[in-house]
């Protein structure tokens, strides 16, 4: 699979083989990334051909995609809806976030109601009150883009104004999301 040497078309079979016959799980994180905006297309309808086979090559092994909306074609996949963290998870996830973990108890508050347990919204919360800094590269991008986007202003956002920002750019433009679980 590290071979630069072999075509990816053979690697892709090698994964597809390995599917049908072993245990094995292959995860496609992000998913929404392959969809248009709002989920209801694909981008590349090339790569929409491969997840199909790969969805119905599974037998053994199994695909777990994580996406915040349902896949465009009904592939067979079982959707499972995830929920918002619990009280306890959501704590948990505060403590590991730079800025969040430092704020006092009201602005904490402020940002547990009005997010709950969501968690991507929380990292945007805390990328925000780093001046659009965040902790992954992925999240920093995303954060960036949003707020190109929504014209916001990076350099000096307040807490009530970051959780603001962050639940306005992390909401779904089209439909509301969702989990695609492992295939059939």
């Amino acid at each position: 699979m590290n071979d630069a040497d072999v075509d990816d078309t053979v690697k892709l079979g090698l994964v597809g083989r390995l599917l049908a016959q072993a245990r094995l799980l292959v995860l496609f994180d992000d998913f929404e990334q392959n969809l248009a905006s709002g989920g209801e297309e694909w981008i590349d309808p090339g790569f929409a051909d491969t997840f199909t086979w790969l969805a119905e090559t599974a037998q053994t092994g199994k695909l777990l995609v994580t996406c915040r909306y349902p896949l465009p074609g009904e592939p067979d996949l079982i959707g499972v809806d995830l929920p918002p963290l619990s009280p306890a998870e959501l704590r948990r996830l505060l403590l590991r976030m730079p800025q969040l973990r430092d704020l006092d108890l009201d602005d904490r508050a402020t940002i547990i109601a009005t997010i709950g347990g969501h968690p991507r919204l929380i990292e945007f919360v805390d990328a925000l009150l780093r001046h659009g800094r965040g902790s992954l590269r992925e999240v920093t991008a995303k954060l960036r883009h949003l707020a190109d986007v929504e014209g916001i202003d990076r350099n000096a956002p307040n807490v009530p104004a970051a959780v603001r920002r962050a639940c306005a750019a992390g909401q779904p433009r089209h439909r509301p999301g969702r989990t695609a679980g492992p295939a059939h």
